[in-house]
Parts: structure tokens; C-alpha cells; sequence
């Protein structure tokens, strides 16, 4: 697998927890309040419905929580094996610079009222998924505070 390859699944899987998440998100809703109302709710005798149950229930049969876990496990997995790569090749500390130098440029941080360069924008400059540039840039800035 080169690169470019393990990009492409990165942003597969960015995609695919995105789906699960808002699948989650979906069954969550079914326990949350609804929006305040006036009326009373029209519920019949003879049903009693226990909806943390249901959601509990929905989750175990989608198997969410497994599938999201399964999911940031094989992105890590992904992020490493690009930063190692990066490494070898003689890339990585031109991408953290490159990284840095966008996350902190002083002409979008003063066009956008004091606030930094959002990674998504980041990634689609260098290429790279949104997540492996949050992940670099952390590192980064651990680094240099360390020292």
C-alpha cells in the first residue's frame, strides 16, 4: 500500500464513521425530550414503551458502538502507517511546517476575526484528511511546548 492508497481508505473511513455517528445520532433521538408542547401527549392504555429500552436495543442490534470503535481503531492504525511513511520517504517535517504555517497564517487569522485556519480547509490544501492534519499539528505543538 502506498500513500496515496491509505489516503483514500483514511477518508473512506472518516466517511463511514460520519454515517455511524449520525446513525447513532438518529436512535439517540428517539430518547431525547421532544420540543416543548402545549398539548398532552396521546398515548394508548394498553402499550407501555420503555425508550432508553429501545435505544439500548437499537444500538445492540446495529452493533454502533462496536462498529465506531472498529472504525478510530483502524484510523489509527491508518494515521500511523501514513506518519511512518511520511518519515521514511523525508516528507513529515515538511508537512508539520506546511501544517503549522497554515494553521497559523496571520493574514486568515486577521480576515477571519482572530480565528485560526480550520483543518478541514488544512486538509484540503495539503491533501491529507482533516484528522491526520489535526493529529500532526497536536503533535507538533506537544513538541514544542515540551522543550
Amino acid at each position: 500500500m502506498d500513500l496515496i492508497e491509505a489516503n483514500v481508505k483514511l477518508k473512506k473511513l472518516e466517511n463511514e464513521e460520519e454515517y455511524w455517528l449520525n446513525e447513532k445520532e438518529l436512535a439517540m433521538s428517539k430518547v431525547l425530550p421532544k420540543g416543548i408542547s402545549i398539548e398532552a401527549d396521546k398515548i394508548p392504555s394498553t402499550k407501555r414503551v420503555d425508550k432508553n429500552l429501545e435505544y439500548v436495543i437499537e444500538l445492540d442490534d446495529k452493533k454502533i458502538d462496536e462498529t465506531l470503535d472498529y472504525i478510530h481503531r483502524k484510523k489509527r492504525n491508518l494515521m500511523d502507517y501514513i506518519e511512518k511513511e511520511l518519515k521514511i520517504i523525508g516528507q513529515y517535517s515538511i508537512l508539520e511546517k506546511r501544517i503549522y504555517e497554515l494553521r497559523n497564517d496571520p493574514e486568515y487569522i486577521k480576515t477571519h476575526n482572530n480565528n485560526k485556519m480550520p483543518f478541514n480547509k488544512i486538509g484540503k490544501i495539503v491533501g491529507y484528511s482533516e484528522s491526520q492534519c489535526n493529529r500532526i499539528y497536536r503533535k507538533l505543538i506537544n513538541k514544542r511546548t515540551d522543550n
